[in-house]
């Protein structure tokens, strides 16, 4: 209740931040890296909206993969991704920003585990919400 009421207090600036097109689901999985170029995979979850929500939610999903997979990229794409992004996007993104579109997605996946039960869930859920909590503090 502690992080959505922090998550909900930072909707009037997100809503004044640029809207595009949202992948909705970034993840490296989601990616298919050639020597020159890169193609995207799985736009079932696309749509309009804070054109940051991919950039928190692929960071959100490095974390979340390192917790679990040995063989994940580690946090240095993450930052790889959201410096390319902001000078692709030719503007900056402030560590603010990022954070708070990191927990929101954090937030989200911190409930994917009641979907299927998994043995840890509940261990799983409190150490998202716990890292999603240290990134609006």
């Amino acid at each position: 209740e502690t992080i959505s009421a922090r998550l909900q207090s930072f909707i009037p600036q997100c809503a004044a931040n640029e809207t595009g097109f949202v992948h909705g689901d970034l993840h490296p999985g989601q990616m298919l890296l050639g020597a020159e170029r890169v193609g995207f995979l799985d736009f079932d979850r696309a749509h309009r909206g804070n054109v940051l929500f991919d950039v928190g939610n692929f960071l959100a999903q490095l974390w979340m993969g390192s917790q679990t997979r040995p063989q994940w990229p580690d946090a240095s794409l993450g930052e790889l991704f959201a410096g390319t992004y902001a000078l692709k996007a030719e503007r900056l993104l402030s560590e603010s920003e990022i954070s708070l579109w990191t927990a929101f997605s954090l937030f989200r996946c911190a409930y994917v585990p009641f979907g299927r039960f998994e043995p840890d869930w509940r261990t799983r859920t409190l150490a998202v919400l716990d890292h999603a909590a240290t990134l609006i503090a």
